[in-house]
């Protein structure tokens, strides 16, 4: 196994743990009522949806057809079902208000992930024009939610807001460069594994965590 088929195999173990997260903010968020069971399932089933486009040979090839189709499409299918659910009027109505600790805890897999993303593109896996920009902005949104995690006053609703409007600006960001940039460079280098769970789970998870965390007003004072 080459280095860069081990790095991108890295890639995928980190996603099945930020799913694993995932589930674990959402419980805390919403609390441990029936309707919590469906609502953590949501990163599970999304996560299935990733392994089914990446590990199934017929749908794998498929991947490289242009937008709307392909990749791209896969990616907002699954974002749209995230957050048509977590924004239903079966969950809103019991979170007005709620802990952002959990949600911003999300943070550290920004920084995580922008690490591999930059280590699989020095590895040859992805075209320069893609991973400087996408490695970078997430290693920065990973930082910025860090230092809210860690500061000595909790972080306010609009730094709380703030914070999720720059990861949901990054993640559209990757979204739209990796529709312009992916294509040609896999469709030019045959050769380079294309099977990693992290655009097809991880990206519209955190799209859609960002998404919820907007739509709700966390409680003042309520980050620690």
């Amino acid at each position: 196994m080459s280095d860069l088929a081990r790095l991108i195999l890295l890639q995928d173990v980190l996603t099945l743990a930020l799913v694993a997260h995932a589930c674990w903010a959402l419980r805390l968020v919403f609390g441990k009522a029936l309707i919590s069971r469906w609502i953590v399932l949501a990163p599970v089933a999304t996560l299935l949806w990733g392994a089914l486009w990446s590990y199934v040979p017929a749908l794998g090839a498929m991947r490289l057809a242009p937008p709307p189709l392909g990749q791209a499409g896969v990616i907002l299918i699954a974002l749209i079902g995230l957050s048509a659910l977590w924004l239903g009027p079966h969950v809103r109505h019991r979170t007005g208000q709620f802990d952002p600790t959990p949600l911003l805890g999300m943070a550290v897999w920004r920084m995580v992930f922008g690490m591999s993303v930059l280590a699989v593109g020095v590895a040859g896996g992805l075209p320069a024009s893609f991973y400087w920009s996408v490695g970078l902005g997430d290693i920065l949104v990973g930082l910025v939610g860090g230092a809210l995690l860690l500061k000595r006053r909790p972080a306010t609703p609009s730094q709380f807001r703030l914070w999720n409007l720059l990861g949901l600006a990054d993640l559209s960001h990757v979204l739209v460069l990796g529709a312009i940039t992916l294509i040609p460079f896999f469709t030019a280098n045959a050769h380079v594994p294309f099977v990693n769970l992290l655009p097809l789970t991880g990206v519209p998870l955190l799209l859609s965590l960002h998404i919820l965390a907007l739509r709700y007003r966390p409680r003042r004072a309520a980050i620690v």
